[in-house]
């Protein structure tokens, strides 16, 4: 039902293309969903160093 609901508005308002990020365990998910994988998500995080830790 998580998955059915956005698939299935998608397709109703005639959108080809799907972008979803998963983690390694909700990719089987998309998989068995008939999702293929386009290509690797990355995600980064930018934590600037205080000037007095320098």
């Amino acid at each position: 039902m998580t998955m059915g609901t956005p698939t299935n508005a998608a397709i109703e308002n005639d959108m080809s293309t799907g972008i979803f990020g998963a983690t390694v365990q909700g990719r089987a998910l998309y998989e068995v969903l008939a999702w293929k994988v386009l290509a690797p998500l990355n995600g980064f995080v930018y934590r600037p160093v205080s000037p007095e830790a320098r």
